[in-house]
């Protein structure tokens, strides 16, 4: 019930210091099913700022093909996810390219904008792992600082990106595929799906009119060639990855402990 009186800010930091606290320095599986919406909300936020690294299993699908793709791919950073996507794309996107060119004629004939609406579909079918970076080993360390002191609060502000780290990006950041081989499709679909994420914001696929197949996390496109998309959120636009974002190096226990 005291959620209720706290700010969205002092919510996520509950959350933010509770994952750091628990997840370890080594790969671990977890069940993203039992976290709750503000952990869900705080580990992308803790990927996205490079302390966490995560390892998930993925599958994506081009409706009706007999053939989907499905790899294990490693990720951190803002743009960590995209680049382990598009790689894993890149493994069949080939195979894809006739289909995709009689669906959008298909689509075409029925009147509807190719555009607005994608053949491809994404699964995210685990395992889920997960493990702190080197960065997220420092700012577990800087959390044990006394509750106002400007090493605690600057792990929090590092994250959320407010104080003067209102203005800075997170670093790129870094996207693997482990590995990766074709699947029959054993799932039949009979609809398409528009571009954007579903509800509960799972990455999907674009395609665009250029010819080329992109993937999509959130409502955000992210791999391959061709336009942005427009239905992209105003917090994204405008964003640079230039400016690379670093937890502060931690001092040592031993000098900590002399101050009291």
């Amino acid at each position: 019930m005291a959620h209720q009186y706290m700010t969205p800010d002092a919510m996520l930091s509950v959350g933010i210091e509770s994952l750091i606290r628990r997840i370890p320095k080594t790969w671990q599986k977890y069940n993203p099913d039992e976290l709750s919406d503000i952990e869900r909300q705080s580990l992308t936020l803790l990927t996205h700022s490079g302390l966490v690294d995560r390892r998930e299993r993925r599958r994506i699908r081009f409706i009706n093909h007999p053939v989907s793709v499905e790899g294990t791919i490693t990720f951190k950073g803002i743009s960590g996810e995209d680049d382990a996507l598009s790689k894993m794309l890149d493994e069949i996107r080939h195979e894809w390219n006739e289909s995709y060119k009689s669906w959008r004629k298909e689509i075409k004939s029925s009147g509807r904008n190719p555009d607005k609406e994608t053949p491809l579909k994404t699964d995210e079918i685990g395992p889920f792992e997960w493990c702190l970076t080197a960065e997220g080993e420092g700012a577990r360390d800087y959390l044990d600082f006394p509750i106002d002191s400007e090493e605690r609060c600057h792990v929090f502000s590092f994250v959320l990106k407010t104080g003067l780290n209102m203005f800075c990006d997170y670093a790129k950041g870094i996207g693997s595929l482990i590995d990766c081989h074709r699947v029959s499709s054993s799932e039949k679909d009979v609809t398409t799906s528009p571009y954007v994420s579903d509800a509960k914001g799972k990455p999907m696929v674009q395609h665009h009119g250029s010819g080329d197949i992109n993937v999509v996390i959130g409502n955000k496109s992210v791999a391959g060639v061709g336009r942005k998309n427009t239905a992209a959120s105003a917090s994204e636009k405008g964003k640079s990855l230039a400016t690379k974002r670093t937890m502060k190096k931690v001092p040592s226990k031993k000098k900590r402990g002399s101050g009291g």
